[in-house]
Protein backbone atom coordinates (compact mmCIF):
# COMPACT_ATOMS: atom_id res chain seq x y z
CA UNK A 1 0.00 0.00 0.00
CA UNK A 2 0.74 3.94 -0.49
CA UNK A 3 1.54 5.21 2.47
CA UNK A 4 -1.13 7.61 3.35
CA UNK A 5 -2.27 7.28 0.36
CA UNK A 6 -6.03 7.02 -0.52
CA UNK A 7 -7.81 3.69 -2.72
CA UNK A 8 -10.48 3.45 -5.08
CA UNK A 9 -12.12 -0.01 -5.36
CA UNK A 10 -12.88 -0.86 -8.80
CA UNK A 11 -14.09 -4.04 -10.37
CA UNK A 12 -13.42 -7.70 -9.46
CA UNK A 13 -14.23 -11.28 -10.32
CA UNK A 14 -13.86 -14.83 -8.84
CA UNK A 15 -11.50 -16.74 -10.00
CA UNK A 16 -11.11 -20.53 -8.86
CA UNK A 17 -10.75 -20.03 -4.75
CA UNK A 18 -9.90 -16.26 -5.20
CA UNK A 19 -11.88 -13.18 -5.34
CA UNK A 20 -9.68 -10.61 -7.55
CA UNK A 21 -10.54 -7.14 -6.71
CA UNK A 22 -9.10 -3.65 -8.67
CA UNK A 23 -7.84 -0.95 -6.37
CA UNK A 24 -6.43 2.70 -8.11
CA UNK A 25 -3.91 4.35 -6.15
CA UNK A 26 -3.85 8.06 -5.17
CA UNK A 27 -1.69 10.56 -3.65
CA UNK A 28 -1.77 11.48 -0.25
CA UNK A 29 -3.44 14.90 0.49
CA UNK A 30 -3.82 16.02 -2.59
CA UNK A 31 -7.08 17.15 -4.22
CA UNK A 32 -7.93 17.03 -6.52
CA UNK A 33 -7.09 13.22 -6.51
CA UNK A 34 -3.68 12.30 -8.02
CA UNK A 35 -4.05 8.77 -9.72
CA UNK A 36 -0.36 6.87 -8.83
CA UNK A 37 -1.38 3.39 -10.59
CA UNK A 38 -3.40 0.03 -9.90
CA UNK A 39 -3.06 -2.68 -7.21
CA UNK A 40 -4.90 -6.26 -7.39
CA UNK A 41 -5.93 -7.70 -4.33
CA UNK A 42 -6.76 -11.40 -4.00
CA UNK A 43 -8.64 -12.65 -1.23
CA UNK A 44 -9.32 -16.75 -0.60
CA UNK A 45 -12.60 -17.20 -1.09
CA UNK A 46 -12.46 -19.81 1.71
CA UNK A 47 -11.53 -17.32 4.44
CA UNK A 48 -13.82 -14.25 3.05
CA UNK A 49 -17.11 -16.88 3.65
CA UNK A 50 -15.57 -18.10 6.72
CA UNK A 51 -14.70 -14.25 8.19
CA UNK A 52 -18.83 -13.48 7.49
CA UNK A 53 -20.31 -16.26 10.00
CA UNK A 54 -21.22 -16.28 13.13
CA UNK A 55 -19.17 -14.90 15.95
CA UNK A 56 -16.06 -14.23 13.35
CA UNK A 57 -18.55 -12.02 11.49
CA UNK A 58 -16.36 -8.53 10.96
CA UNK A 59 -13.01 -10.85 11.12
CA UNK A 60 -10.55 -9.35 8.46
CA UNK A 61 -8.73 -10.87 6.42
CA UNK A 62 -5.37 -10.08 4.16
CA UNK A 63 -5.47 -10.04 0.39
CA UNK A 64 -2.30 -10.73 -1.69
CA UNK A 65 -1.68 -7.79 -3.31
CA UNK A 66 0.51 -7.26 -6.68
CA UNK A 67 1.09 -3.75 -7.74
CA UNK A 68 1.17 -3.52 -11.50
CA UNK A 69 4.06 -0.91 -13.17
CA UNK A 70 2.78 2.65 -13.83
CA UNK A 71 2.67 3.67 -17.16
CA UNK A 72 2.10 7.11 -18.50
CA UNK A 73 1.54 7.21 -22.44
CA UNK A 74 4.25 9.96 -24.10
CA UNK A 75 1.54 12.45 -24.38
CA UNK A 76 1.45 13.00 -20.39
CA UNK A 77 -1.31 13.01 -17.92
CA UNK A 78 -2.34 10.29 -15.64
CA UNK A 79 -1.22 6.95 -15.28
CA UNK A 80 -3.74 4.40 -17.30
CA UNK A 81 -5.32 2.87 -14.69
CA UNK A 82 -6.67 -0.52 -14.91
CA UNK A 83 -9.91 -2.53 -13.84
CA UNK A 84 -12.39 -0.07 -13.98
CA UNK A 85 -14.60 -3.19 -15.87
CA UNK A 86 -13.50 -6.30 -16.23
CA UNK A 87 -15.56 -8.71 -18.48
CA UNK A 88 -14.85 -13.11 -18.37
CA UNK A 89 -15.45 -14.47 -21.47
CA UNK A 90 -14.39 -18.38 -20.93
CA UNK A 91 -10.91 -18.69 -20.02
CA UNK A 92 -10.42 -15.06 -20.82
CA UNK A 93 -10.67 -12.12 -18.95
CA UNK A 94 -10.59 -8.42 -20.65
CA UNK A 95 -9.28 -5.66 -18.11
CA UNK A 96 -10.72 -1.88 -18.76
CA UNK A 97 -8.33 1.09 -17.80
CA UNK A 98 -9.02 4.63 -18.12
CA UNK A 99 -6.88 7.46 -18.87
CA UNK A 100 -6.89 10.96 -18.72
CA UNK A 101 -5.01 13.32 -21.17
CA UNK A 102 -4.20 16.03 -18.35
CA UNK A 103 -4.99 14.68 -14.82
CA UNK A 104 -7.57 17.33 -13.98
CA UNK A 105 -9.38 16.55 -17.22
CA UNK A 106 -12.51 14.29 -16.73
CA UNK A 107 -12.50 12.92 -19.85
CA UNK A 108 -10.79 9.35 -20.09
CA UNK A 109 -9.05 7.68 -22.86
CA UNK A 110 -10.62 3.92 -22.87
CA UNK A 111 -8.06 1.10 -22.83
CA UNK A 112 -8.44 -2.96 -22.62
CA UNK A 113 -6.12 -5.85 -21.89
CA UNK A 114 -6.84 -9.68 -21.92
CA UNK A 115 -5.42 -12.38 -20.44
CA UNK A 116 -6.16 -16.00 -19.21
CA UNK A 117 -8.18 -15.73 -16.40
CA UNK A 118 -5.79 -18.51 -14.44
CA UNK A 119 -2.95 -15.94 -15.21
CA UNK A 120 -4.90 -12.13 -14.13
CA UNK A 121 -2.35 -11.63 -11.33
CA UNK A 122 0.36 -12.42 -13.64
CA UNK A 123 1.05 -8.86 -15.33
CA UNK A 124 3.17 -10.22 -17.70
CA UNK A 125 1.03 -12.29 -19.47
CA UNK A 126 -1.47 -9.40 -20.39
CA UNK A 127 -1.43 -8.21 -23.85
CA UNK A 128 -2.71 -5.09 -24.57
CA UNK A 129 -4.91 -3.70 -27.15
CA UNK A 130 -2.40 -2.08 -29.94
CA UNK A 131 -4.44 -1.21 -32.72
CA UNK A 132 -7.36 -3.36 -34.96
CA UNK A 133 -6.40 -6.70 -35.22
CA UNK A 134 -3.41 -6.31 -32.76
CA UNK A 135 -2.00 -7.35 -29.23
CA UNK A 136 0.93 -7.01 -27.89
CA UNK A 137 2.69 -7.31 -24.66
CA UNK A 138 4.03 -4.14 -22.58
CA UNK A 139 1.82 -1.15 -21.55
CA UNK A 140 4.17 1.20 -24.06
CA UNK A 141 1.94 -1.19 -26.45
CA UNK A 142 -1.51 0.04 -25.60
CA UNK A 143 -3.45 1.88 -28.13
CA UNK A 144 -6.33 3.86 -26.95
CA UNK A 145 -9.79 1.94 -27.65
CA UNK A 146 -11.76 3.64 -31.02
CA UNK A 147 -14.84 5.11 -29.79
CA UNK A 148 -16.70 6.33 -32.71
CA UNK A 149 -18.29 9.59 -33.72
CA UNK A 150 -18.26 12.45 -30.55
CA UNK A 151 -15.68 10.75 -28.97
CA UNK A 152 -12.15 12.43 -27.43
CA UNK A 153 -10.60 9.92 -29.23
CA UNK A 154 -12.75 11.31 -32.36
CA UNK A 155 -10.95 14.62 -32.14
CA UNK A 156 -14.70 15.32 -30.26
CA UNK A 157 -14.96 16.54 -26.58
CA UNK A 158 -18.72 15.84 -26.39
CA UNK A 159 -18.75 12.40 -25.41
CA UNK A 160 -16.52 9.72 -23.32
CA UNK A 161 -15.61 7.11 -20.90
CA UNK A 162 -16.59 7.86 -17.24
CA UNK A 163 -14.13 6.71 -14.20
CA UNK A 164 -16.81 4.18 -13.50
CA UNK A 165 -18.70 2.00 -16.08
CA UNK A 166 -19.68 -1.49 -17.41
CA UNK A 167 -18.80 -3.75 -20.53
CA UNK A 168 -21.50 -6.92 -20.96
CA UNK A 169 -21.98 -9.30 -23.39
CA UNK A 170 -25.97 -9.36 -24.57
CA UNK A 171 -27.87 -9.40 -27.40
CA UNK A 172 -24.85 -10.97 -29.35
CA UNK A 173 -23.00 -7.81 -28.80
CA UNK A 174 -20.95 -6.09 -26.40
CA UNK A 175 -22.33 -2.86 -24.22
CA UNK A 176 -20.37 0.04 -22.54
CA UNK A 177 -22.14 1.17 -19.68
CA UNK A 178 -22.50 4.31 -17.69
CA UNK A 179 -24.01 7.06 -16.05
CA UNK A 180 -24.24 10.23 -18.84
CA UNK A 181 -21.53 12.60 -18.91
CA UNK A 182 -22.03 16.47 -17.62
CA UNK A 183 -24.74 15.92 -14.87
CA UNK A 184 -27.14 13.87 -17.08
CA UNK A 185 -29.55 11.34 -15.57
CA UNK A 186 -29.41 8.90 -18.27
CA UNK A 187 -27.90 5.60 -17.96
CA UNK A 188 -26.33 5.14 -21.53
CA UNK A 189 -25.18 2.22 -23.16
CA UNK A 190 -22.76 1.93 -26.46
CA UNK A 191 -22.31 -0.95 -28.76
CA UNK A 192 -19.82 -3.02 -29.65
CA UNK A 193 -19.28 -6.21 -32.18
CA UNK A 194 -16.09 -7.04 -29.64
CA UNK A 195 -14.88 -7.03 -26.61
CA UNK A 196 -12.36 -4.78 -27.60
CA UNK A 197 -14.77 -2.34 -29.71
CA UNK A 198 -14.88 0.27 -31.04
CA UNK A 199 -17.72 1.23 -29.07
CA UNK A 200 -20.22 3.45 -31.02
CA UNK A 201 -20.63 6.67 -29.07
CA UNK A 202 -22.47 8.27 -32.34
Amino acid sequence: HHAGGRHGKLAGLRTGGSIVKFYNRYAASTFPFVPLGTVIASFDAGQLSAAGHRSRYGATTRPALVRLPSYTPPSGGSPILWGAAVLRLGGTVYVYGTQSPHVSDPLRHLYVARVPVAQLTVFSSWRFYAGPGTWAPGQQSARPVPLGAGSISAGSTSADVSSGFSVIGAGGRYWLIQAGVGGSPDIDAYPAGAPWGPFDFA
